[in-house]
């Protein structure tokens, strides 16, 4: 995503914002039950500066505007819900079809200069306890970004 705007006092944030207390709310009178979410571009950079409650963890001068690229998958995906053949309620060649086109070609179009340091995840305690980064990218200068 590219925010061309202060993203942390945007009504968009707000709204994210609104989103992410709903869940959270949810998750505590169900027993902390887990809410998987999916977010991309400037939603996923919304949620995660939520969750890590630092706007300052965005970072500009990612040369990824109007390309392609494959998602470079940290850790162990396929142990996630959604690439787990045996847990997903999807059909086991669909999921590893997803998979290998996800992280062998140039399929995820991007179109910003601004992400996150695939590395925040270790260093911010609210990003290490809440979400699984379960992916990354490299821009045009071989930079990792998220």
């Amino acid at each position: 995503g590219s925010a061309s705007f202060d993203l942390a006092t945007s009504v968009y944030f707000q709204q994210v914002a609104n989103i992410m207390d709903y869940l959270l709310t949810f998750s505590q009178n169900n027993n902390g039950a887990a809410i998987p979410l999916w977010a991309t571009c400037l939603g996923f950079q919304a949620m995660t500066v939520y969750i890590a409650g630092d706007h300052s963890i965005i970072h500009d001068g990612y040369n990824s505007e109007d390309i392609a690229l494959p998602i470079r998958f940290s850790g162990d995906p396929q142990q996630t819900v959604m690439f787990n053949v045996n847990a997903s309620k999807m059909d086991a060649s669909y999921v590893r079809s997803v998979y290998r086109k996800l992280s062998d070609e140039n399929v995820t179009m991007n179109f910003h200069h601004a992400g996150f340091d695939p590395s925040v995840w270790q260093t911010n305690q609210y990003l290490r306890g809440n979400m699984t980064l379960l992916g990354f990218s490299t821009d045009l200068n071989n930079a990792e970004f998220g």
